[in-house]
């Protein structure tokens, strides 16, 4: 079945993602109403984890792009966590944490740079999961996806770090934080969306 779980961390499994219409990172866009691109990142246990197998179940998907050095990242990890709250996340965003902990929403963290400003290896990885322990949520490193050296967090940090974008169950990104305006953009429509009891 769909709910099939591969991986030790639990993730959600899609035996179906060759079948969705999915872009290379190479083609991908960082705008609104564009796919956003297939690609296999390393999480804290070790594994190749396929994004695509988040894809199809019904539920959006956040992609949140972070840094070990910012602040703010730390923070949201820390209040999805429930370790502490010290940026006020959960008082503008009371629902949230609670929908990614009942899986109605699956939240993705992609470390795009260690406390350095590098690639994050799997020591980051296992560190920022120590730190923020939520069974829910994979640590994703960011790799380098093209000849550059580049990753996914060149692609989309376009304003600030964390970069959070919602995507639909087919990865088509429906609210991003590409700009100071839209900065929580992906937040708000979550919690508009817990408001009309979307997902009662």
């Amino acid at each position: 079945s769909s709910d099939s779980r591969i991986y030790e961390g639990y993730w959600p499994y899609q035996p179906d993602k060759d079948s969705f219409d999915s872009v290379e990172y190479s083609d991908a866009v960082a705008s609104i109403g564009e796919t956003f691109p297939r690609v296999e990142l390393m999480d804290q246990f070790g594994e190749q984890v396929d994004i695509y197998d988040f894809a199809g179940h019904g539920k959006p998907v956040l992609v949140d792009i972070s840094a070990v050095w910012c602040g703010p990242c730390n923070g949201l990890a820390s209040w999805l966590a429930g370790t502490g709250d010290d940026y006020n996340w959960g008082g503008s965003y009371p629902n949230i944490a609670e929908l990614v902990e009942n899986g109605d929403v699956y939240w993705l963290t992609v470390l795009g740079q260690n406390g350095r400003g590098g690639k994050p290896g799997i020591g980051a990885l296992e560190a920022w999961y120590e730190d923020y322990p939520d069974p829910e949520i994979p640590v994703l490193g960011d790799e380098a996806l093209d000849s550059n050296g580049y990753g996914l967090s060149e692609k989309f940090i376009q304003y600030a770090w964390p970069t959070m974008m919602l995507l639909d169950e087919n990865m088509v990104i429906t609210h991003a934080g590409f700009s100071e305006s839209t900065y929580t953009q992906a937040l708000d429509q979550l919690e508009d969306k817990f408001a009309a009891g979307d997902f009662d």
